[in-house]
């Protein structure tokens, strides 16, 4: 509500150079209001790099999701993350949501409006290598 553009990185985030001018110009030449980080070799998203436009879509769109990961402790931050964004593919249609209810309340009443979103790098500018053995920065330094 403030007007300020937030980039967040979880803790277990190595950077190796400043990526806001990369991230900024992204998100300009996309037309997009968030930016998420994505699995390497995989069709899912990956909440430890996110950036987050300040526009009212995506103000009320993170209080739901928010709102919601309040009252639902036991899901992990991310699977809700990606299950909120369900009601918008990433530009380039490169995710599948993760399914977090089928209680026909959160299909009717929870379905705040999604920002237009896309992925940051996986492969070169911004991997994740945690998950599967095919994964791996394929960058030069």
């Amino acid at each position: 509500h403030l007007g300020v553009d937030v980039f967040w990185l979880d803790f277990d985030v190595f950077i190796l150079r400043d990526p806001t001018q990369l991230v900024l110009d992204m998100a300009q030449s996309r037309q997009v209001d968030l930016l998420v980080s994505g699995s390497f070799a995989d069709d899912c998203i990956c909440s430890g790099l996110v950036f987050f436009r300040a526009t009212k879509v995506v103000s009320d769109w993170l209080l739901a999701l928010l709102s919601w990961m309040y009252e639902h402790v036991y899901t992990h931050d991310q699977q809700a993350f990606s299950a909120f964004l369900a009601g918008r593919p990433d530009e380039d249609n490169a995710t599948t949501p993760e399914r977090i209810s089928a209680q026909k309340h959160f299909r009717l009443y929870l379905k705040p409006e999604v920002p237009r979103w896309a992925l940051l790098d996986p492969v070169v500018e911004f991997p994740s290598a945690r998950v599967l053995n095919t994964t791996g920065w394929t960058g030069n330094l």
